[in-house]
């Protein structure tokens, strides 16, 4: 009974919606689910669904980093607003300039939280550390390995988790498949006195070029955004070897000029070593 009121108080505070994380559907106690490919079905369903943000009184919304950026996308596209309280995201990163441009948009505080499904929560934004993430060492051991598994102090590797929580099957040093580095912090100013994760990227995410030579994609992506912030709703890359070519998709906030673009081609061409060709191609929604 007691739960049942803590989950009915925690309701009445907050009207939360989760949008597209469908593995938590039924893990909190959100004001509702939306599969987050609703948004992709057609005026009707998304009429619908502003009508109940609106009906219901939603506060917080809790989603992904992808699914906030096409919401971002359908307001601009609808003409319609909702205000938000605040919104968490989670499972991609956001670029400072992403970040920026979705909070002045949102007009709301935006937070983000790192975890996986196997292991849960590892780590909490920082609001005074972009980019950063406070450890949760009462759950499990957070390590950053380096070859031949070595334990790295401030270098970028390997993350890795050791998680007890799980007693039937626990996880001994678990490779996520993200890179990443741990800072090591004393007393910081949001109350926490955990050391912080530093999230690079997947450990996966990198682009081998004809050249024999390697690049982070990473710095790619970061390069891209600096051209696109404020004049894109999202982009992708994807990098095609057997074409030997570096496609770039992107969904326009209006019309790009084509000195941008020429300027963004080259720009990318030289990052890539003028290995691979790069192409520019402009769509409405990003292939899965």
């Amino acid at each position: 009974i007691d739960d049942m009121k803590s989950r009915s108080n925690l309701e009445e505070k907050f009207r939360i919606i989760n949008l597209g994380i469908h593995r938590q559907a039924s893990l909190y106690p959100w004001t509702h689910y939306i599969p987050g490919v609703l948004l992709e079905t057609g005026w009707d369903a998304r009429r619908r669904f502003y009508e109940f943000l609106k009906d219901e009184a939603i506060t917080a919304l809790y989603t992904t980093a992808s699914y906030l950026k096409r919401l971002y996308y359908w307001f601009e596209h609808d003409g319609f607003f909702h205000q938000f309280g605040v919104i968490s995201y989670q499972a991609q990163g956001l670029s400072l300039l992403e970040r920026d441009d979705l909070a002045h948009f949102f007009g709301c505080p935006l937070f983000s939280v790192y975890g996986t499904q196997e292991c849960s929560l590892l780590g909490i934004e920082c609001r005074f550390h972009q980019g950063g993430f406070h450890t949760n060492p009462e759950f499990g051991i957070l390590e950053i390995l380096g070859k031949n598994d070595a334990v790295l102090d401030s270098d970028i590797g390997n993350i890795t988790y050791t998680y007890f929580e799980n007693e039937i099957s626990p996880f001994i040093r678990y490779q996520i498949g993200d890179s990443g580095k741990i800072v090591k912090n004393g007393k910081c100013k949001c109350g926490k006195s955990s050391d912080l994760l530093f999230f690079e990227g997947k450990a996966a995410e990198i682009i081998f070029l004809p050249n024999g030579n390697a690049i982070i994609c990473k710095a790619v992506s970061m390069l891209v955004d600096e051209f696109l912030v404020g004049r894109a709703y999202q982009f992708q890359l994807a990098h095609m070897t057997r074409q030997n070519l570096f496609l770039i998709r992107i969904i326009p906030r209006g019309s790009l000029s084509e000195n941008l673009l020429a300027q963004l081609t080259t720009s990318v061409s030289r990052m890539l070593q003028n290995s691979l060709k790069v192409k520019l191609e402009s769509v409405n929604k990003i292939p899965i």
